[in-house]
């Protein structure tokens, strides 16, 4: 009893399985079916609404669409404008403060230059001036010494010499004058000192006519 009780049981489990498979296949094929049948469905429903809608109403609606989409690309193109006005805004006073920032960079390497250059040509300028001054001294010292070993040098140095002696011989003449005027000044009697007056005058008179 045990033994048959096992063996039918075996075919009735198999039995079930391959029904309840069954099903399911037919189940999702009807669901297939129907869905199919849904969509069919609403597809004529939409061509019926659609055909339903009177011709005014749909250029209406088409009319007010198009409106719409023409101010969306409006309002869209507008905006792109301003954002790239904006940006070019932005990208001029990028740009303007660079070259500020350049310009201030440029004047100031410009001055530091031109103080520099002005202080090396300052330099240089003195120094030529002092070599300048040196050759100039240093020629005339030659013209000088060439000079003084000429003819008129010569001449002039023996000028001068002779005028020297010349005054210093009336120098002479006029001290002794006066020292034999003080002497006659100084002597005993009128008389002996007039006439040794009269002879000291004479004698310097005849000193300086000489």
């Amino acid at each position: 009893a045990s033994a048959s009780s096992d063996g039918s049981e075996v075919p009735t489990r198999k039995a079930a399985i391959e029904a309840a498979q069954a099903a399911i296949e037919e189940a999702e094929a009807e669901v297939k079916a129907a869905r199919a049948e849904a969509e069919e469905a609403e597809e004529r429903l939409k061509e019926a609404e659609t055909e339903a809608i009177p011709p005014e109403v749909e250029r209406k609606a088409q009319e007010e669409l198009e409106e719409r989409l023409q101010a969306i690309r409006e309002d869209s193109e507008a905006a792109c404008e301003a954002a790239i006005r904006q940006a070019e805004r932005d990208l001029n006073e990028e740009l303007d403060r660079k070259v500020l920032e350049a310009k201030r960079e440029f004047l100031e390497q410009l001055r530091l230059a031109e103080r520099r250059i002005r202080e090396e040509s300052k330099a240089n300028l003195t120094s030529e001036n002092l070599r300048l001054r040196q050759e100039a001294d240093e020629e005339r010292q030659k013209a000088r010494d060439a000079a003084m070993e000429g003819e008129i040098p010569v001449q002039a140095r023996e000028e001068r010499a002779a005028a020297a002696a010349k005054l210093e011989e009336a120098e002479g003449r006029l001290a002794s004058a006066r020292e034999r005027l003080e002497t006659a000044k100084g002597g005993d009697g009128e008389v002996a000192g007039g006439g040794r007056g009269d002879a000291s005058a004479s004698e310097a008179k005849e000193d300086e006519e000489e």
